[in-house]
């Protein structure tokens, strides 16, 4: 089953519908962004969410006291900047590492592989680490195998979700912008339209 994240939520009736519409995974910003929590709303919001759905952290370049301090509250943090295997390794299996991918050779990461849970290939953007809306070419991973499970994210949308996931095959699919009305306000229906989506091309039938 290709799971599906739902992330930058800042607001607890965002979480409620994400929660019942079936998202697998929910994801929340600590790092500077238009759509980033503070640590008291990361606890509020996350209290809201029920096993087994993995709740997420997005940080970009923390310090290990603010990954420590993040890993309380969530199941994975997802690093979102240049941090190194020696760095990841300091959180053994509580780990997502994200990569910006402008250029096939960027897609050369398994020398995290024993660090991290999970990989996630977001589009390269000069000034912001996510939630762009922008993707790359998705054919330089058709084929590809790699070391870890990955998350396939950047510029996905109700609209070409199924497509992605009939294209790559990715053991997970994450959205942010693409289920907006507004930067951090998830809409509802879009929501509902993607995760539709993404379950029929897997081939499971999708809550309503």
């Amino acid at each position: 089953m290709t799971r599906i994240k739902i992330c930058g939520l800042t607001r607890p009736q965002d979480v409620d519908r994400a929660v019942e519409l079936g998202a697998d995974c929910i994801g929340f910003v600590l790092a500077e962004s238009s759509r980033q929590v503070d640590l008291p709303t990361l606890a509020a919001l996350t209290r809201r969410i029920p096993p087994p759905i993995a709740r997420i952290a997005v940080m970009v370049d923390p310090s290990p006291a603010e990954v420590q301090k993040a890993l309380q509250l969530v199941d994975w943090v997802q690093l979102h900047g240049g941090e190194s295997p020696e760095f990841c390794g300091r959180f053994p299996g509580r780990l997502l590492k994200a990569f910006r991918v402008r250029q096939p050779e960027d897609l050369e990461v398994d020398h995290y592989a024993e660090v991290v849970s999970a990989y996630l290939f977001d589009a390269y953007h000069p000034r912001l680490a996510g939630g762009t809306g922008e993707r790359f070419n998705w054919e330089w991973l058709q084929g590809r195998k790699f070391a870890r499970r990955f998350f396939l994210s950047g510029g996905l949308t109700p609209a070409n979700v199924g497509q992605a996931i009939e294209e790559v095959c990715p053991w997970g699919v994450d959205v942010s912008s693409g289920v907006e009305s507004d930067r951090g306000i998830k809409d509802p229906g879009f929501m509902a339209d993607f995760i539709r989506q993404a379950r029929l091309a897997a081939g499971f039938s999708p809550r309503t």
